[in-house]
C-alpha cells in the first residue's frame, strides 16, 4: 500500500520573527523592532541605538518582568514573545 502522508513542515521557534517593544524610561516614543527569537539581545541594542542616535553602550535592557537582559542572551533563552514590552534605560554617570 502506497500512502503518502502530508508532511507539514516543522515550524523552528528560534526562527520565529517576533515584534518587540521597545519604550525608553523618558517616556519618549515605543520603537517596534521585529527580530527573530534567536537574536541576540545586542542586536536589539544596537538598533534601537541606531534609530534614536545615542550610544549603545549607555543602553540597558530589562524584561517584562523588571530582569537585567545580557547582551549575549537570546530572545529564546529570555522567553520573550510576541508583542512584549522591553524597558530601555540609560545608564547615569556621576552625581553631586
Amino acid at each position: 500500500m502506497d500512502s503518502k502522508e502530508a508532511i507539514a513542515p516543522i515550524e523552528d521557534e528560534d526562527n520565529k520573527v517576533i515584534t518587540v517593544k521597545l519604550s525608553p524610561q523618558d517616556g519618549g516614543d515605543v520603537v517596534d523592532i521585529k527580530a527573530k527569537k534567536k537574536t541576540k539581545v545586542q542586536r536589539l541594542i544596537d538598533a534601537y541605538a541606531s534609530q534614536r542616535g545615542i550610544d549603545a553602550k549607555t543602553l540597558r535592557l530589562f524584561t517584562p518582568d523588571g530582569n537585567r537582559m545580557n547582551s549575549g542572551q537570546t530572545l529564546a533563552e529570555l522567553q520573550i514573545e510576541d508583542g512584549d514590552q522591553i524597558e530601555v534605560m540609560m545608564t547615569q554617570l556621576g552625581g553631586c
